[in-house]
């Protein structure tokens, strides 16, 4: 479920929750933005997994041998998921 929430955001131009969407071009990742104030919390609860943290440093981990990428969330500007936008989840 977490997984459709973040694909819907992204398509209609929002910050993901979960950090589940991730951008690969020319063999570099980053990640769709992500809402800073979504709690990890939930993300646990949802994925069983990764807080928003060590998601980062998967991507960063990925990234780190190759030359020219520093960046771990990708250069756009979504709109911000407001918080009641989904109810029961954020």
């Amino acid at each position: 479920m977490a997984k459709a929430i973040d694909r819907f955001l992204v398509t209609t131009g929002h910050r993901q929750l979960f950090g589940t969407n991730e951008l690969v071009a020319h063999d570099y990742s980053c990640l769709w933005p992500v809402e800073p104030g979504f709690p990890d919390e939930r993300r646990r609860e949802y994925l069983l997994s990764q807080t928003i943290e060590e998601r980062r440093a998967d991507v960063r981990k990925r990234n780190e041998h190759k030359q020219g990428c520093s960046q771990v969330e990708c250069d756009y500007a979504p709109q911000p998921t407001p918080r009641g936008s989904l109810p029961g989840v954020w």
